[in-house]
Formats: structure tokens, C-alpha cells, sequence
């Protein structure tokens, strides 16, 4: 069974999720506070280096930049690219492992545009 974890992008900064209360109205409570922030899940992946692959997360992989979204339509985790396109995360990406988390869309989104 998976774990969920979480962070979260609210006032300008990442910040930890040590605990989260989802509220019946979809709203959340994070570390005992109200936020409306954005809520980043944990996909399960590391990047090659090792580090944790979350939703949102700016991702190369070979010659592919996007960022990390997940695909309600395929039900599984993808590269959103800046075409538009998706590059979903099945079986194969996930043994390869030659993707890098190189920066987030909250904290660098230049990253998306100049490459």
C-alpha cells in the first residue's frame, strides 16, 4: 500500500506537509491551519539523483521538459508538455529512470519557458 505525502505552495513558499485534514467542503487543514494554498502530491517516483518526484515538479527526460501533472483521463501520473502533450508515466519511464527534477512550476516557472 502506498503512502500519500504531501506539500504545499502557500505564501510563497514550499512548505512540509506533516499532517492533513481534508474537509468535506474541499478545503484542507495543513499543520492545524486552514490554507488555501496549493496542495502537491507525492508521486511515488525519484528522479534519478534520488529525489522525491512531486505534482508540479519540472521534469527532463532525454530531450523532454514538462512539468509533472496527474492524468485523470489515463489515471496515472504524466509530463505535461509545453505543446500540450502528455508523456504518462507507465511501466517503462518508471524502470528508466532517466528523468531530473530540475525546479517546480510554483518556484521556477521560467524554467518552462526559456527551454
Amino acid at each position: 500500500m502506498r503512502t500519500h505525502k504531501y506539500r504545499y505552495w502557500y505564501g510563497g513558499k514550499m512548505l512540509e506537509v506533516r499532517s492533513i485534514e481534508f474537509m468535506s467542503d474541499g478545503t484542507y487543514v495543513v499543520n492545524g491551519e486552514l490554507v488555501g494554498g496549493n496542495l502537491l502530491e507525492n508521486t511515488g517516483l525519484l528522479d534519478k539523483n534520488g529525489k522525491e518526484i512531486y505534482e508540479g515538479d519540472i521534469v527532463w527526460y532525454g530531450s523532454t521538459l514538462g512539468s509533472m501533472t496527474w492524468c485523470e483521463k489515463q489515471a496515472k501520473w504524466c509530463l505535461k508538455m509545453r505543446n500540450g502533450g502528455c508523456m504518462h508515466f507507465n511501466e517503462y519511464f518508471m524502470a528508466d529512470k532517466d528523468y531530473e527534477v530540475i525546479g517546480n512550476i510554483h518556484e521556477n516557472p521560467e524554467l518552462l519557458k526559456s527551454a
